[in-house]
C-alpha cells in the first residue's frame, strides 16, 4: 500500500528474506510453479451446482511464485447456468503455525467475495481446506499429489455429515500440464472491463494506468500500476528497481460487513499487511495499516491518497512511533507510459 516502505524496512535484510523463501510451502509447490494444468473429465463434487444441473468437466489451474515469498493460484472453471467463473488465491507461509494461510478472491458473486483458508503439507501431499461458509455448510478438502512428469492428481473430499457417511472422497482427477500460452490467456480473461463495485469505483481514475515518482533526491523510481481483478477488485503492483528489485502488490476489495474497501499488501522481502480504505475529502484515506516485516515485527501506518485524477495522485504515509503519528513519506505520482510489468512475470 505504501509508496515505498521507509529505509529501515527496505534495508530489512534481503539476506534474511531470501533465506525465508525456501519453506515447506515452496518445496511442496516447486514442480507446479510456472505452469498451467487442465483437467477434462467427470465433474467434481461441488454444492454450487443443483441436482439437475450438469457439473462442468473442464478446469484449469495456473501456479506462479509471487513476490518471491508467496504463491498465486489462478483458476478457471465453467460456472453454474452456463457461465464461467475465476478464482485467484494467494498463499502465505505462516512460520508460527507451520502451515500456509490463503486468501481467495472469486468472481462468483455480484461484488465478489473473499475466503480465508488453510493449506497443509504432509508426505508430499498438498491439502487446501475449504470451510463451511464457502460451501453452504459443507467442509471440503482439495488434495493434490506431487507432480509426476506432466501430470498431478486431485481428490476432492466433502463432509456429508454423520448421517451420510461423514467424509466422502470423489475419484482422482488427473490434471495435465498445458502450453505456456495458457497462462497469459487466462490472466487476460481475468482482467477486463471492471463492473461497478465500491473498490473499482474508489480507484476509477487510476485503473489501467501506471504512475511514477522519484524517491527523495535520488534517481530511484517507484512505479505503481493499477488494474482490475475479476472486474470487482483492484490490483496495485509496484516496483522500486535495485539489486535486487523491491516490489509488492496490493489487492483492494469491498467488505460488506463494515462497508469499507479493505486491502492486503505483499512484498518481495516477505512482508505483508492489511488495512481499510474509506472516501476522504479529496481522495482516499486508510486509518490504520498493520504491517508484519520479514523478521516478524509489526509496525502501524496510516495515510491517504490525495488529489486523485487521471494524471496522478499524492500519497502520504505516517508511521506510529511511540504514541505519535509521524509523517515518513510524501510522494507525488505522475502518469507514465512505461509499464515495468509488461515484460515481467
Amino acid at each position: 500500500m505504501k509508496p515505498v516502505l521507509i529505509s529501515g524496512i527496505l534495508a530489512a535484510s534481503f539476506v534474511a528474506s531470501s533465506a525465508q523463501a525456501d519453506t515447506p510451502m515452496m518445496d511442496a509447490f516447486s514442480d507446479f510453479l510456472g505452469s498451467c494444468w487442465t483437467y477434462e473429465g467427470e465433474g467434481r463434487m461441488d454444492p454450487i451446482y443443483s441436482a439437475t444441473e450438469p457439473v462442468p468437466n473442464v478446469e484449469t489451474y495456473c501456479f506462479e511464485r509471487m513476490e518471491n515469498h508467496f504463491i498465486r493460484i489462478r483458476r478457471q472453471a465453467p460456472g453454474p447456468h452456463g457461465g464461467a467463473f475465476f478464482n485467484e488465491e494467494i498463499l502465505n507461509w505462516n512460520t508460527a503455525n507451520q502451515n500456509a494461510v490463503t486468501v481467495m478472491f472469486t468472481s462468483f458473486l455480484s461484488w465478489g467475495h473473499i475466503n480465508y483458508r488453510n493449506a497443509i503439507f504432509e508426505d508430499g501431499q498438498i491439502t487446501i481446506q475449504i470451510r463451511p461458509e464457502e460451501n453452504d455448510g459443507s467442509d471440503m478438502n482439495l488434495k493434490w499429489s506431487r507432480v509426476d512428469g506432466d501430470q498431478f492428481s486431485q481428490v476432492v473430499e466433502q463432509n456429508m455429515g454423520e448421517d451420510y457417511g461423514g467424509w466422502v472422497a470423489g475419484p482422482a482427477r488427473i490434471f495435465t500440464r498445458q502450453a505456456a500460452s495458457v497462462g497469459p490467456t487466462l490472466e487476460a480473461e481475468m482482467t477486463g472491463s471492471p463492473s461497478f463495485s465500491p473498490a473499482t469505483d474508489l480507484f476509477q481514475p487510476l485503473l489501467g494506468g501506471c504512475f511514477e515518482t522519484r524517491l527523495g533526491e535520488s534517481d530511484v523510481t517507484d512505479t505503481h500500476c493499477f488494474t482490475d481483478l475479476l472486474g470487482r477488485y483492484v490490483r496495485d503492483r509496484h516496483i522500486v528497481p535495485g539489486n535486487p528489485d523491491y516490489s509488492g502488490e496490493t489487492l483492494f476489495y469491498w467488505e460488506p460487513e463494515t462497508e469499507t474497501v479493505d486491502f492486503y499488501y505483499y512484498n518481495s522481502i516477505g512482508g505483508l499487511s492489511s488495512g481499510v480504505n474509506v472516501h476522504a475529502a479529496n481522495g482516499i484515506a486508510y486509518e490504520r495499516e498493520s504491517y508484519r516485516g520479514p523478521n516478524g515485527e509489526w509496525q502501524a501506518f496510516r495515510g491517504r491518497y490525495e488529489d486523485i485524477s487521471y494524471s496522478g495522485y499524492t500519497s502520504v504515509t505516517e508511521e506510529l512511533q511511540g504514541e505519535n503519528w509521524v509523517e515518513v513519506s510524501r510522494q507525488t505520482f505522475r502518469r507514465t507510459d512505461t509499464d515495468p510489468f509488461a515484460v515481467r512475470p
